[in-house]
């Protein structure tokens, strides 16, 4: 008895340091949120990845996704990105938006999504179930990004994803605002409502007009073959307007999956917008770099007392990834620092002067930092170990 409570005590201490490990996982938290807007309350879906909350700097783009309410279509996104190649190395928060059917007010999900319509066959098709989407992306715009921002870790990096309705709704609400994002995905986009009016905002919209180039992504499935014939023409006509349309800031990915459905293509269709969006992203990251600079302070909290350490970054100010260029004060013997002016994003390591010694990071392993200079100027780290002595 003695020796199995001796080898029960022995295994479970074996297991100590992976049961630690194992507690840091993503995680989706539901919110709930009164929207002056709506004058509803709304739940959002906020899906943040395994070591966020160690994550103190760190700030995570942003993905955002309607029609929540089918909680499928946000699941797929925050558990398909992980095993998108070219997101790979990148960490986001994704956050769910819902519409759901409200019986108390006989208020549904194409309220939000549909303008006031005037067209005597989509007030047929619709009935009152429409005429709320200003206040609906005022919701979005004014309400629930100022939250995500104010209360997670979030950089300016931002993408948007709709389907049907909700991908009229991007296009036609989201994609022109004042707030940017970097892409939008618009999944089988109804684009004829109300005479083409989406296809025709889009197809007038001057993209020159964007702060930063941004990535479009349009697909369709069996829309119009056996069913929604009306669809065709604007979808046809949109298409034939991006194959000619040129601006330096735009990028735009269309696609056809004839062989699905309007629900179906969801799967085809996110896994290929995604992709394309994250090349699309890795290809001009640089250039959403702002010009402004801002002042910050970095310290940092080293393991030996000896040796200087260097901040290497994504910029002139930290070096443009040369390992020993920008070196850090010796304030004591455990304690370096180093103040200056920086842009937005900053996304830097620490080295000894070589990448082959850069520093292990408290709780983040070597991953790179990434800080948002308007939100805060003090920064403090702590270099557990640095690469070239760990065994």
């Amino acid at each position: 008895m003695r020796k199995n409570k001796l080898l029960f005590l022995l295994g479970l201490c074996l297991c100590l340091p992976f049961l630690s490990w194992a507690q840091k996982y993503a995680n989706v938290e539901i919110v709930n949120l009164h929207s002056k807007h709506l004058d509803q309350n709304r739940e959002l879906f906020v899906y943040t990845p395994a070591g966020y909350t160690e994550e103190t700097y760190y700030n995570y783009n942003v993905v955002y996704v309607f029609d929540a309410q089918s909680r499928e279509i946000f699941d797929y996104v925050h558990a398909s990105l992980p095993f998108i190649k070219e997101a790979e190395g990148d960490r986001n928060i994704v956050v769910g938006i819902t519409s759901p059917y409200f019986p108390d007010e006989d208020y549904g999900r194409n309220n939000d999504f549909l303008p006031v319509l005037e067209e005597k066959l989509d007030k047929a098709r619709y009935g009152k179930y429409s005429g709320n989407a200003e206040n609906f992306s005022a919701f979005f715009l004014e309400e629930v990004i100022p939250f995500i921002n104010e209360n997670y870790h979030t950089s300016e990096d931002r993408l948007v994803v709709g389907h049907s309705l909700s991908a009229s709704f991007v296009l036609s609400y989201i994609l022109p605002s004042d707030i940017e994002f970097r892409g939008y995905l618009a999944i089988s986009p109804n684009l004829a409502y109300e005479k083409n009016q989406v296809a025709n905002k889009l197809m007038t919209y001057d993209f020159d007009q964007k702060k930063h180039k941004v990535f479009l992504f349009l697909c369709n499935a069996d829309e119009g073959k056996e069913y929604w014939q009306h669809w065709v023409k604007p979808r046809e006509k949109t298409y034939a307007f991006f194959e000619k349309y040129t601006s330096p800031k735009l990028e735009v990915e269309i696609e056809s999956y004839p062989f699905e459905d309007h629900f179906t293509v969801l799967g085809k269709g996110l896994s290929q917008g995604l992709s394309d969006y994250f090349t699309f992203y890795h290809k001009n990251k640089n250039s959403f770099i702002s010009d402004k600079t801002y002042p910050v302070t970095i310290t940092c909290k080293v393991p030996h007392k000896k040796g200087q350490v260097y901040i290497v970054g994504n910029q002139k100010a930290l070096g443009n990834w040369n390992p020993d260029k920008v070196k850090l004060e010796v304030v004591n013997d455990s304690i370096r620092t180093i103040s200056l002016e920086v842009t937005n994003p900053a996304i830097f390591k620490f080295t000894r002067g070589e990448w082959s010694n850069e520093g292990f990071l408290k709780d983040r392993s070597n991953a790179n930092i990434m800080i948002n200079p308007p939100k805060e100027k003090d920064y403090h780290f702590e270099i557990v170990n640095w690469a070239d002595k760990m065994h």
